[in-house]
């Protein structure tokens, strides 16, 4: 009898089994099993939840075609020398071959046979491991856009997700959402800066520095009062004279986020610590709440302070990076 090895997962709720393994990119183990109705698939492919785990599982098995003969292609030419059908002979090069007497008539025929049902083949499942869980996750919805470059976007997923080695060795991939897990720093810079890109107000802060390597924003300040200054607008031309213009500067920056990564270590940039969680749903709910908050301060209106023309502007110290 052939043998089915897998893993058994208790939980309090539910039982599972599967084979442990990461099959993201192929077909599920039980695809052609036979699986009883009380067993239920769960958002990981290579599990099932069930009430008991079995001793022995069934698989259907093709069986070959019976009653191989060859019949004519147009039944109203039978007559005494063309029958309507003729005994296929087995060869075992050419397959089934017509009667040597009528083999002149062969393209008059076609090659026919009756299906058999499909025969269920016993399988023994053999319970290598018994892993025994508080909790089997749930599925979390894990996606966060992450910028590449100019113009190129991509998905963050659970597929770059870091673990402990020590987990990836113990548990099976099932299991794993709910132990400790990081995103790459580079990974994290990419999804700041996608969003920061996506939901920056222009009209209080502004992305003065905003490369694969390097981010940096400014908060725009509206200034109480403009302030006058000169502008030579025939600078640059040697023959010319000085022609001096007023313009006036309405606002002015200072600087409240920036960052580069480690693989990067851009200058005197501020290295970024990659995202953490103590779960994948802590992970995710750590990510949307840090990007909210720096979303929120980022574009937060501020202008200069009418009494003492922009000395009491307080704008709080720079943007914390995840720890």
């Amino acid at each position: 009898m052939e043998e089915l090895h897998l893993i058994h997962i208790k939980s309090p709720s539910a039982n599972y089994i599967g084979t442990g393994k990461d099959n993201t990119y192929s077909a599920p183990w039980y695809q052609s099993l036979e699986i009883p109705k009380n067993f239920r698939k769960t958002f990981h492919k290579d599990w099932l939840q069930v009430n008991k785990v079995p001793m022995v599982i069934y698989r259907k098995r093709r069986q070959p075609p019976i009653n191989h003969r060859f019949e004519l292609i147009d039944p109203s030419i039978e007559s005494d020398k063309i029958p309507v059908k003729l005994t296929a002979l087995h060869d075992n090069i050419e397959g089934y071959i017509i009667e040597e007497q009528f083999s002149h008539l062969r393209s008059l025929y076609s090659l026919v046979s009756d299906p058999q049902p499909e025969k269920l083949e016993e399988i023994a499942i053999i319970i290598d491991r018994v892993i025994e869980a508080d909790a089997v996750p749930e599925n979390v919805d894990f996606s966060f856009m992450a910028m590449k470059g100019k113009k190129e976007h991509k998905a963050v997923t659970i597929k770059d997700m870091r673990y402990q080695l020590i987990d990836q060795i113990e548990l099976p991939p099932i299991l794993l959402p709910l132990k400790p897990c990081a995103l790459s720093s580079k990974l994290s810079y990419q999804i700041i800066r996608d969003y920061v890109c996506a939901h920056i107000d222009g009209r209080y802060a502004k992305i003065t520095s905003n490369y694969d390597f390097c981010f940096t924003v400014k908060k725009s300040i509206k200034l109480n009062e403009p302030v006058a200054y000169q502008v030579d607008i025939n600078w640059g031309h040697k023959r010319r004279k000085p022609k001096y213009e007023t313009r006036y500067q309405l606002d002015r920056e200072v600087e409240i986020f920036e960052m580069t990564h480690d693989e990067d270590r851009y200058r005197e940039y501020t290295v970024l610590h990659g995202f953490t969680g103590i779960s994948l749903e802590d992970l995710k709910n750590n990510i949307q709440s840090y990007l909210k908050n720096l979303i929120e301060k980022i574009n937060e209106p501020v202008v200069d302070c009418p009494h003492c023309n922009g000395r009491g502007v307080i704008i709080g110290e720079k943007i914390e990076h995840p720890e």
